[in-house]
């Protein structure tokens, strides 16, 4: 669009440029007027999002484009969980050219690459068409759609990203891959990446890749990337340089940036968009006198950061640092650091405009807190007046791999996500704290609900509270309707009501309402309508599981009950499915059709049942695809005999086998011709990196028999370098399908070790053919060699909202949703008692409303169980957990893990132990195992949020277990990730094992810790060898539950320290008091002081990152003094610099010295402030004179806690 070609000189042409220049202002203009809500914009030097500010911490990860979902999930949920506000990835992935071949992993093979093999993992953004003679963009599933899928799952744990377009470096193709390009299309043989900027074609290329891009309809958004909340910007290019354009006398970065931009902004003009460029400037020479590395402030890359800030259509400047590769000066006095910090917050303060420090790090971990520290007081403003960051991108964030383990350090500068990974924990916990600070710096607008329910029944007015930061409450909509002051709602100070009148004339549905303000953002929440005397209607079933892999997939029916509501049509999101090809109806029976559903993406897809009265019934589809990851081979990718045959190995002891490639059964297949003389066996092995056929049942293969009556041995190796094999008697001749469960595969007879087989890494296949005739020569065929499934759907009667609260204090009919699959209610119960129908409870349709005549009879606060049980003899639970008495019911289980419908991808299996599977089978887990060397297999479940076990007695399972002498250990992890554990010895036969949480202790492998049961993050299961032979064994587990406990709720406590062999130069004497020394004694720190003149003295212990006392409530001592009538004076400071200090009078002998918060005040001499007790950096002990006499003494103290 903005592309001015030569031979278009006209006055006409200057004229249309100029009016196309107006227009791109006058879409800006428009995008700040009516920019999409979640989008980030630049206002002045801040971010803003929705109208409220947005400064953010954040961090790059250039694997989120390529790697597994579970990789991709492990990195954005760290980051979430470390307070990361936005992750800076590549949006690139460029290769050569297409051979044709695949490699041992199956991957497409290119050549002409200018990083590598090309392809990551079989994933490739754009590859270039030899018959084309240009790069074509790969939207597919090893394309754009994994970029699709990091937007998407950013977007869910409020995350978003800033995305490039190419790279300066070779990595992921970069410019030089366009320039490689060139050579092939015949353009030029001599280009390099530096023509990049300035070649037409090359421009024409990379602008073709931004359209495609911005304009890529993400599938699991249904958005176009340009019109994605989740993407915080678009980056032209990851740190472009121009080495040729030496002291920018060209400007060719400047120009191709002021092009290029005007370019993203004519597609998208809401999103932000940056250079990317590491911020070198293009000053006079020997300006900069007070910088000892020239290398950075004069041009020598080709790069002006004060004339690209110039550039209207870029946002914000994103330099980097990487003083150890670059040569600055960076510990003691005229760091180079920090000037170069302090002048781009200058430029840019200058331009109007935003800046984020987007690449840093330091290789040496002994200095990186240390500079970090000071990077980010620069960052949060702290250090110079009136110059702050928006926004940091440290370098770089990596997590845990499929396999377990994390992430190589590549380039030494990785700050590991997970908190258990403790070679960066130190800088880990300084980054969240930064984050946190930049967090706090947000001001937003909320409302005191996410959700209101209303029932048309019984209709009352819908109040809600806004506490408002910024502006005023001006209106408010309900579906982007405007609803009518005064007639629908009205406004008191910051208080909406909405008069009953309006949602009692809507249909049954949700409603978003939105409170419309003069300023800030506008906050919304959500109206469900119901209607208790309407009966709703039914599916047959709310979930089902389809493989979207075109092998196993087939059309779905779903059976509606319409309860007198009619079915409009099904939507899935904003998109209405067309009837007839998408899905079809016959009666009350809808089938969804093969073609829909394997056009879905993979994940869950939630399908929406549109009907008239009755609510809306939603159907959740989770998608998966085994295509490809179901192939052992499939004979369709192989160009010669001889790639055959590099990828089969033939067994040397065995006889010969000769491979071919021949056409049968419609497409290119194997031919296997063999010779069972003598040795009377032959066979080839196909070498395969892990591979995962968990999900299947066995394997299928299409074979072509000769009726010699000889066999076929198919066989698989697994991880724990074991063989597993199955036959097929060729007593037949044509071609067949066969299926091989793998149930039925077996070790083989020469093999002293065996167990199960781990399915879920197969690392090698064979083909054999065995003698069991008189025929020793033969050919057999044999094609589409794959793992097969079958897809299960759920048919056994169950309540929808199976967990429901009952408040005391507000009691009202608690309403569950049954999905009934054709049965009826026989009845429900408590504790054996039956309820009674129309007194205790009633039915309506596919709802059972439990009435207040029972839930008053549950007077204690706990949990309750219903068991409703249906006329197929199945039963389901209802739990009711009752509040608002405050009296707790001894003996009133939590349940841990009912494992009923469990899904075993829930369970992580421990990649350091044996291995091991969990099971459903009849509501219980069933795990198998194998335990010997390694002598432990294990399996953990994290919770989707953190359970409270304070107030626990004993954890409690039921077992029933085939081998009596092993160990099972029960391990949970607490939200500060401290581990604790417990272990009983089983014995055979069905047991229930209880456990007092007194007897969890931390395992000797990690560091003693105390557990903070308010918050369990995850549990865990393993079982040991114990006393009983290695082998491989069964154990059934049910209802894991906590039994409460009558005794006070069980204190988390802080542990300040313990005290326990204490480093004495980590405690730092008070120079203006009197003398006094620290020392180890045992398990306790031994203080011997002098008091007199000074009348006091101390010691300071500063923490390495700080504190958080937030949760505390009370400070505890353990203290033995020699002398009565002492003063201990204890002390803090705060991360502002703030102290804090309480007293307490000392007797002689042992005590605890307890002190409330609430007792610490400012010093004297200190400025009165209020303490910030999310980051503690300090404590302080002093001794004092007091009412004793002067002298010198001794105090013994330990365990100084917060609880």
């Amino acid at each position: 669009m903005f592309k001015v070609q030569k031979k278009l000189t006209s006055l006409l042409l200057l004229f249309i440029m100029v009016l196309g220049s107006i227009s791109g202002h006058l879409v800006t203009a428009k995008a700040a007027d009516s920019r999409p809500e979640g989008f980030v914009y630049a206002q002045g030097t801040k971010f803003m999002c929705d109208g409220s500010p947005y400064y953010y911490g954040g961090t790059n990860c250039y694997y989120l484009i390529y790697k597994s979902k579970t990789e991709v999930n492990n990195v954005i949920e760290d980051a979430s969980d470390m307070g990361i506000k936005v992750i800076r990835a590549w949006g690139h992935l460029d290769v050569g050219t297409k051979t044709g071949k695949t490699n041992s992993q199956g991957y497409q093979v290119f050549e002409n690459n200018n990083d590598g093999s090309g392809e990551k993992d079989g994933v490739y953004f754009q590859y270039f068409d030899s018959k084309l003679k240009k790069p074509v963009v790969n939207e597919g599933a090893d394309g754009l759609q994994r970029l699709d899928y990091a937007i998407a799952k950013a977007e869910k744990e409020n995350v978003k990203l800033l995305i490039t377009f190419t790279n300066y470096w070779e990595a992921f193709g970069g410019m030089g891959q366009y320039a490689k390009w060139a050579k092939e299309a015949g353009i030029a043989s001599n280009l390099t990446g530096d023509d990049f900027y300035t070649n037409e074609t090359l421009k024409g290329w990379y602008k073709n890749y931004i359209n495609t891009l911005l304009n890529h309809t993400n599938p699991y958004t249904g958005r176009k990337l340009k019109d994605e909340p989740g993407v915080f910007a678009w980056e032209l290019a990851n740190e472009p340089r121009c080495k040729t354009d030496a002291g920018c006398k060209n400007d060719v970065i400047y120009k191709w940036a002021k092009e290029m931009s005007a370019y993203v902004k004519s597609i998208d003009p809401y999103h932000m968009v940056s250079v990317g460029d590491e911020g070198f400037y293009n000053l006079p020479y020997n300006s900069v006198q007070e910088s000892s590395c020239s290398y950075i402030w004069y041009g020598a890359e080709g790069v002006d950061f004060e004339k690209l800030m110039t550039i209207d259509t870029i946002d914000f400047g994103t330099p980097h640092i990487y003083v150890d590769q670059w040569g600055m000066k960076y510990t003691g006095d005229g760091q180079d650091d920090m000037l170069w910090l302090k002048k781009h917050a200058e430029t840019t303060k200058a331009n109007n405009k935003p800046v984020i420090l987007e690449e840093f790090g330091i290789k040496d971990k002994s200095l990186r807190d240390a500079e970090y520290t000071q990077w980010y007081n620069v960052i949060e403003g702290n250090t110079y007046d009136g110059l702050e960051y928006a926004g940091s991108n440290y370098w770089m964030i990596a997590s845990y791999l499929d396999d377990g383990t994390l992430y190589p350090d590549y380039d030494g500068y990785t700050v590991y996500g997970p908190s258990e990974a403790t070679q960066t924990a130190t800088t880990r916990r300084l980054i969240m704290n930064h984050n946190q600070v930049m967090n706090k710096k947000n001001i937003a607008n909320s409302v005191n609900v996410s959700q209101v329910n209303f029932d048309r029944s019984s209709p009352t007015d819908i109040v809600v509270k806004a506490v408002m930061k910024t502006g005023s409450i001006t209106g408010l909509t309900s579906n982007d309707v405007e609803m009518k002051l005064g007639t629908d709602y009205t406004i008191n100070s910051d208080t909406i009501t909405i008069k009953k009148e309006y949602f009692a004339k809507k249909e049954l549905a949700k409603y978003t309402c939105k409170v419309l303000t003069s300023a800030g953002n506008k906050p919304t929440f959500t109206v469900n309508v119901t209607d208790s005397k309407v009966a709703n209607p039914e599916l047959s079933t709310y979930t089902i599981a389809i493989d979207k892999n075109t092998k196993v997939c087939k059309d779905v029916q779903v059976t509606m009950t319409p309860n007198g509501s009619v079915f409009r049509g099904i939507k899935n999101g904003s998109k209405t499915l067309v009837q007839g090809s998408d899905y079809i109806v016959d009666g009350n029976t809808v089938t969804f059709k093969k073609t829909y559903l394997t056009s879905l993406a993979t994940g869950n897809v939630v399908l929406t049942f549109d009907f008239y009265e009755g609510i809306d019934r939603e159907l959740t589809v989770s998608v998966t695809d085994s295509t490809g990851k179901d192939s052992f081979d499939t004979f369709d990718g192989y160009t010669s005999v001889d790639e055959l045959n590099t990828a089969y190995s033939k067994n040397s002891s065995g006889n010969s086998v000769g491979l071919n490639l021949v056409t049968k059964n419609g497409s290119q297949a194997l031919s296997f011709a063999y010779n069972v003389g003598s040795p009377n066996y032959c066979g080839v092995n196909k070498a395969m990196i892990n591979k995962d056929f968990a999900s299947f049942l066995g394997i299928e293969l299409w074979i072509e028999g000769d009726g010699s009556g000889n066999e076929v041995t198919i066989q698989f190796r697994d991880d724990n370098d074991h063989y597993w094999e199955s036959y097929i008697k060729l007593d037949f001749t044509g071609g067949k399908t066969v299926q091989l469960p793998f149930s039925g595969f077996k070790a083989p007879s020469w093999q002293s070790a065996s167990s199960i087989p781990n399915i879920a890494a197969i690392n090698q296949f064979s083909i054999y053919v065995g003698s069991i005739s008189s025929k020793t020569t033969g050919t057999i065929y044999l094609d589409e060699i794959v793992a097969y499934k079958n897809q299960v759907e759920i048919t056994t009667p169950y309540i929808q909202n199976s967990e429901l609260e009952y408040n005391i204090q507000q009691p009202s009919d608690l309403v569950t949703d049954v999905v009934f699959y054709g049965t009826t209610l026989k009845s429900i119960t408590y504790n054996g008692t039956a309820l009674a129908q129309g007194t205790d409870y009633s039915i309506n349709g596919g709802q059972i409303r439990i009435n207040q005549v029972f839930l008053n009879t549950l007077v204690e606060d706990g949990q309750y169980k219903l068991v409703y049980t249906f006329s197929d003899n199945t039963t389901a639970v209802l739990t009711i957990t009752v509040t608002g008495n405050g009296i707790v019911i001894p003996g009133e289980e939590i349940v841990i893990d009912s494992f009923n419908n469990l899904v075993s991808s829930n369970y992580v299996r421990n990649s350091n132990g044996n291995s091991i599977t969990v099971t459903s089978s009849s509501g219980k887990a069933k795990i198998s195992y194998t335990v010997g060397n390694p002598e432990y297999a294990g399996i953990t479940k994290t919770f989707s949020s953190a359970m409270d076990w304070s107030q626990g007695g004993k954890v409690k399972i039921d077992l029933v277990n085939d081998i009596a002498g092993r160990n099972l250990v029960i391990q949970f992890r607490d939200q500060s990730g401290n581990y604790f554990e417990a272990r009983k010895s089983l014995s055979a036969g069905t047991s229930t094992i209880e456990i007092p949480i007194s007897d969890f202790k931390t395992p000797s492998w990690t560091q003693s810790a105390v557990a903070d049961l308010s918050r369990v993050t995850e549990y865990s299961i393993y079982i040991e060898k114990g006393s009983a032979s290695a082998g491989s064994g069964t154990l059934y587990m049910d209802n894991l539950v906590l039994v409460k406990t009558d005794d006070e709720p069980i204190v988390s406590k802080i542990v300040i320290d313990t005290f326990d062999n204490i480093n004495s130069s980590n405690y730092r004497r008070n120079e203006n008091g009197n003398a006094i020394s620290i020392t180890s004694e045992g398990e306790r720190a031994k203080v011997s002081y002098t008091v007199g003149n000074p009348a006091y003295a101390g010691f300071t212990k500063a923490f390495s990152s700080g504190m958080n006392w937030t949760t505390g409530k009370t400070m505890k001592l353990e203290v033995t003094s020699d002398a009565a009538g002492r003063d201990l004076v204890i002390q803090f400071k705060d991360k502002n610099g703030s102290y804090f200090e309480a007293k307490k009078t000392l007797s002689g002998g042992s005590n605890t010295v307890t002190i409330s918060l609430s007792e610490f005040k400012t010093p004297s001499w200190a400025q009165s402030a209020t303490p910030d007790y999310s980051m503690i950096t300090e404590y302080s002990i002093y001794i004092e004179k007091g009412t004793a006499i002067a002298g010198a003494g001794t105090l013994y103290v330990d365990n100084l806690i917060l609880e």
